[in-house]
């Protein structure tokens, strides 16, 4: 009995169109498009940075 509970419910799930899925996989994308963005100036900006600390301790090392 309880087996059948769980297909019926299962099955009154309703089934989203595919508009709407396409429109969730667009936005997915453009947000991960964004945070691959974000880190990879982030990343660059901070081996920058290393490389100019690195270059100032060796200036000043003498």
């Amino acid at each position: 009995m309880e087996k059948h509970k769980g297909c019926f419910a299962l099955n009154s799930i309703p089934i989203p169109n595919k508009l709407y899925i396409q429109k969730e996989k667009e936005k997915k994308v453009k947000n991960l498009q964004i945070i691959n963005h974000n880190y990879s100036a982030s990343a660059s900006s901070t081996v920058s940075m290393l490389h100019l600390s690195n270059k100032y301790l060796q200036d000043n090392s003498l």
